[in-house]
């Protein structure tokens, strides 16, 4: 199981973007330093709370100023993105840093900001399947028409490593699982959805493909010797961040703190997190309680763990790297 870091950008009010963008890329190297295996970054709009629209962007840049760690996309919005444009990012990317590419699609959520970029949000799941095939056929180096009974057009610039660029779809949607399946992609989790989930997900999956799949899954995070402090910080970070997307959803962001999420305002499909059962949705404690549980994670069948620091303060968010360093090489050492 490889172990990296989700990127966010999140915080209540981001004042100064570009200082915060400064903040990001000095983790980046931190992670490097540490030896995780990827970054991970998502992309969202019109959300000033996580001002990522363009993660592709930022890989780019910091690509050029690295020389090893990885950077995957957690998730790009296929559903509601051009595929071609897709197949246009990850070709370009992957030309610039072989190897170094790992890309997570998405049909991307209900936010307003979205209806003021894509005419058809609404049909982001339809799109997403529709555009799956494609892709992978652009990847493997064919021709493909970009509308129906149009003139097949080639991928531009291609390379034959792009056949091997890891794909992942984040989906519980078993139609979409069926298509990953079919198509040999691998499956993403985010970091609230629930190991019961996940474990039917991946089970339906290896069923109709006769193999398990590569498996990333995001995990929030939060290093503490004191676990039940721990556990109250993790759990008020949860409602904060769940609170802004709440928001966001609806089209707006207040600068004041957020109320906590309650049974009438959690979305419908959203499960409740509580303190009774945070840890199934984070990992929480000192680093030996965490590596502990490593393994229940690899018999789930992760592949790929993507840890969140579940913080907004970016010199906390060092502190936690730093710690995530001291377990991944403990992991490391008693697998050895």
């Amino acid at each position: 199981m490889k172990i990296g870091l989700t990127l966010h950008m999140d915080a209540d009010v981001i004042p100064d973007v570009v200082a915060r963008y400064r903040e990001q890329f000095d983790l980046v190297l931190l992670a490097e330093q540490m030896g995780l295996d990827c970054i991970w970054l998502t992309e969202h709009h019109g959300q000033i709370d996580s001002p990522t629209p363009r993660p592709e962007l930022f890989i780019a840049h910091a690509m050029a100023r690295t020389q090893r760690i990885k950077f995957g996309t957690a998730a790009l919005l296929l559903g509601q993105r051009a595929p071609l444009e897709i197949a246009e990012i990850i070709s370009m990317l992957s030309v610039l840093a072989p190897q170094r590419i790992q890309i997570g699609l998405a049909k991307g959520g209900p936010f307003i900001a979205h209806q003021h970029i894509w005419a058809a949000a609404e049909q982001r799941g339809e799109r997403l399947l529709a555009a799956l095939p494609l892709l992978k056929n652009w990847l493997k180096g064919q021709k493909v028409a970009v509308i129906e009974g149009g003139e097949p057009v080639p991928l531009v610039p291609y390379v034959s490593q792009l056949a091997d660029t890891p794909l992942f779809v984040a989906t519980r949607d078993p139609a979409t699982i069926t298509q990953a399946a079919k198509l040999g992609l691998g499956l993403m989790a985010a970091q609230f959805w629930p190991v019961a989930g996940i474990r039917a997900s991946v089970a339906q999956y290896t069923i109709e493909a006769g193999k398990a799949p590569r498996l990333m899954v995001g995990r929030g995070v939060l290093i503490d010797d004191d676990e039940p402090r721990a556990r109250l910080r993790a759990l008020a970070h949860v409602n904060q961040v769940r609170a802004r997307k709440h928001a966001a959803k609806r089209g707006g962001l207040s600068s004041l703190p957020q109320p906590s999420i309650t049974d009438a305002t959690l979305p419908r499909g959203i499960d409740k997190i509580t303190l009774d059962n945070i840890d199934e949705f984070a990992l929480i404690g000192s680093v030996a309680t965490i590596r502990a549980r490593l393994p229940e994670l690899s018999s789930l069948g992760v592949t790929d763990l993507a840890l969140n620091p579940m913080t907004d303060d970016t010199s906390e968010r060092c502190e936690q790297l730093n710690l995530i360093g001291q377990l991944l090489r403990e992991f490391v050492q008693h697998h050895d």
